[in-house]
């Protein structure tokens, strides 16, 4: 199988040499990395699984030419084999890494301990032993990171910090207790089991749950947190991340607004509430209206069933005074949630509706959400 042709997607010298220098960090040779990088199209994930199922083809062969060696043979031989040997593990390789990335089911056969030899690189997924296995597990928590992008940002900036520091030992030990921990990583419930496929491992103490993670400087896999690093990186870029941004983002402007306490703030809280019609008592003819506004914030109030939507958004303006300019300028979203799934209110179009034409009599449960594109 040969080389492919140059084109221009080719890149230049420098990119090349990038490329070649980021395989010799993770403990590859560099003429084999630049043969890999050949026969992948410079594609260094691709790079990085041919070699690895390069350096399984070749330990295999290696004990198979050493069981069938007579000792007749001459020494020339034995090198005429091993070149031989050398070529078949290649090509077979090569195209048990073309395969595997071109069969989308990505079955895989367990191999057992003892009749398998262990590759130098091979990462020990706990979930498989296949590279694509791990690359999957990967994504699959990736994906649940990046609906909490402090946890993501949390483990990018850590794998980041031990790349570029190997020997500092505070990146490499992690406290589960610890408050800074607690309030990123731990804030998803795939933090954990991301950093046990990147390397770390949990030190027990009496048999108690670990408290500390520790990623082993003589165990560290470098391809594994490379591909770690990777994956974070791709669904950075994703709309599951963007989306959760945004959400974040809303949350904060919205409880900001909620904890403001300045002059100006109190002075607009006071005129909506002059133009809200005094809270009726609990009665045949009133309506209940509960608006819910994030980190388990709810108020509710009383209305009469003809009271038009404008009451529940001047009230709304009694409790933040944003949040009526918000909706009003379509910023933010007030959604029905008395029913499933939810539905969004135009507040434009229905200020003189009726709680009752809304379908909010006797009751009615609002949300106030992000501006959904």
């Amino acid at each position: 199988m040969g080389n492919s042709d140059s084109s221009d997607s080719t890149p230049g010298s420098s990119e090349r040499r990038r490329k070649v220098d980021d395989l010799r960090r993770m403990g590859f040779e560099e003429n084999p990395a630049i043969y890999a990088l050949e026969q992948s199209n410079y594609d260094v994930e691709q790079a990085v699984a041919y070699l690895i199922e390069q350096n399984q083809a070749q330990t295999l062969v290696s004990e198979s030419t050493t069981v069938r060696t007579s000792p007749y043979i001459t020494n020339q031989n034995n090198r005429t084999q091993n070149r031989q040997a050398s070529t078949i593990s290649r090509s077979r390789a090569a195209e048990a890494a073309i395969r595997r990335r071109e069969n989308d089911s990505r079955n895989y056969k367990k191999h057992s301990s003892t009749s398998q030899p262990k590759p130098k690189l091979k990462p020990q997924a706990t979930t498989g032993t296949d590279n694509q296995d791990l690359k999957d597990s990967l994504r699959n928590r990736a994906q649940v990171l990046a609906r909490t992008p402090k946890a993501l940002d949390a483990i990018l900036f850590l794998i980041r910090a031990i790349e570029k520091n190997p020997a500092d030992v505070k990146f490499r030990t992690l406290n589960v207790e610890n408050k800074m921990f607690k309030s990123t990583i731990a804030t998803s419930p795939a933090g954990l089991e991301y950093l046990k496929l990147i390397g770390f491992q949990g030190e027990e103490f009496r048999g108690a749950r670990p408290r500390h993670f520790v990623l082993k400087s003589k165990s560290t896999d470098l391809a594994r947190l490379w591909m770690g690093k990777a994956v974070l990186e791709k669904e950075k870029e994703g709309l599951i991340y963007a989306t959760a941004q945004e959400q974040m983002r809303f949350q904060n402007a919205l409880q900001q607004s909620l904890k403001s306490a300045n002059e100006e703030e109190q002075k607009r809280r006071a005129e909506y509430k002059e133009k809200l019609s005094k809270e009726p008592e609990a009665k045949a003819g009133i309506a209940v209206i509960k608006v819910f506004l994030g980190n388990d914030i709810q108020h509710s109030r009383r209305f009469f069933c003809d009271d038009t939507l404008m009451s529940v958004v001047q009230w709304l303006g009694t409790l933040s005074s944003v949040i009526p300019d918000k909706l009003l300028l379509s910023e933010w979203d007030l959604v029905d949630v008395s029913l499933y799934p939810g539905k969004h209110i135009p507040v434009c179009d229905n200020l003189g509706s009726t709680l009752q034409s809304l379908q909010w009599f006797p009751s009615g449960q609002i949300e106030i959400r992000a501006h959904k594109q």
